[in-house]
């Protein structure tokens, strides 16, 4: 009994194998593959969408070369990337790196306390290179300090170091034109404009004229709007405000709204030279000024204190955004703050006490949440 039991199933398992083949024949191509198979999954999964990871934009104030500053890289034996030494792991983590240059680049006599002409030597723009910045504002009150000739060499000098800038330019054209980079899948564009009170008219470029980008409405309007066109992500840097004041006046505010409601993504504000509030303006965010970064205003506490900003950008816009205040030493090098220091300097800020439509920083997790 027990072989004629053996022979019984083995016939089952041949018969259901037969069937079974001839059922995969019926609803498959005879040409089907398991190669083919996993090929035809293989596209399915890549139509799906990828989580990219953010880009890290890491944006300072003011960073000024000259007068005392020049002083201390002139005592450091020359060493030009004096200045940026305690912020290599800062500056470093960002895919791009930006912020507002206070002086033009160009050979000249040395600058002395307290003049307010300021030029950097040739040099300085392989240091700001090598310490990671990749985009600068060169639209404020002090790059046409010695003429459209110290202009003309600050834009030569870092086109010959790799770094972009905007906010100015050898036309109006140029310095009008915003400047694109993609990163990670994402192209940004930044823009870059000054306050028309606070420069003098003769630095306005020009048809055929160099010279910095004013900040005038309607020509905002039309280079964030072109901008907007053109790119997933705008930024706009904004010099503007009262210097040394830390509340955004009116000026700051049209031009920083105006700018938003244009397109623009966000908006980074220099000049005031001390820290001022961050507003969140119809789900952007506009940081009226980041205050000093490398400078060499050692008369106060506030001039000491600025903010560089790690801000995570994805396809939908600000993801998070961490704060590093930085405070500037005695040797005019801005440094990290420890915790416990940099968390009373926020709550000095009044970032402690916004406003309920604006976010606050969240020490725990590091980023700005939600108002309550």
């Amino acid at each position: 009994m027990k072989p004629k039991k053996t022979l019984l199933a083995f016939i089952l398992i041949i018969l259901i194998g037969c069937l079974g083949c001839h059922f995969l024949n019926v609803i498959l191509p005879s040409s089907y593959s398991a190669e083919e198979g996993f090929a035809a999954f293989r596209a399915k999964q890549l139509q799906l969408p990828a989580r990219r990871e953010p880009i890290c934009l890491v944006a300072v104030g003011d960073i000024m070369l000259s007068r005392g500053v020049a002083g201390e890289i002139k005592k450091h034996d020359n060493n030009q990337y004096h200045p940026f030494l305690k912020m290599e792991s800062c500056l470093k983590c960002g895919d791009i790196v930006f912020g507002n240059l206070e002086n033009p680049i160009t050979p000249g006599r040395e600058i002395m306390m307290p003049e307010r002409t300021l030029r950097a030597d040739p040099g300085v723009e392989a240091a700001l290179y090598d310490a990671g910045f990749t985009v600068l504002s060169l639209a404020n009150n002090h790059m046409e300090d010695f003429g459209r000739q110290g202009l003309l060499d600050t834009l030569l000098y870092l086109d010959k170091a790799g770094i972009r800038y905007v906010g100015a330019g050898k036309t109006q054209e140029e310095a009008f034109a915003p400047e694109f980079t993609a990163v990670k899948g994402l192209k940004l564009a930044f823009l870059a404009f000054a306050e028309p009170a606070l420069v003098p008219d003769s630095y306005l470029a020009g048809a055929g004229q160099p010279g910095v980008a004013f900040g005038e409405p309607e020509r905002i309007r039309a280079a964030v709007q072109e901008a907007k066109r053109k790119a997933d992500f705008v930024v706009v840097s904004m010099h503007a405000g009262t210097e040394y004041e830390p509340v955004p006046d009116l000026a700051q505010t049209r031009l920083a709204r105006l700018s938003i409601d244009a397109g623009a993504d966000l908006v980074l504000g220099h000049h005031p030279h001390v820290v001022q509030k961050i507003e969140r303006y119809k789900d952007k965010y506009i940081m009226y000024s980041l205050g000093n970064f490398v400078f060499d205003q050692k008369w106060s506490q506030a001039t000491r204190i600025g903010l560089a900003a790690k801000i995570f950008i994805t396809c939908e816009g600000t993801e998070k955004i961490e704060l590093v205040p930085v405070f500037i030493n005695d040797q005019d090098q801005p440094q990290v703050l420890a915790e416990m220091e940099a968390r009373q300097v926020l709550e000095n800020m009044g970032l402690g006490l916004l406003e309920e439509a604006v976010p606050y920083w969240d020490w725990d997790k590091k980023v700005f949440q939600d108002g309550k």
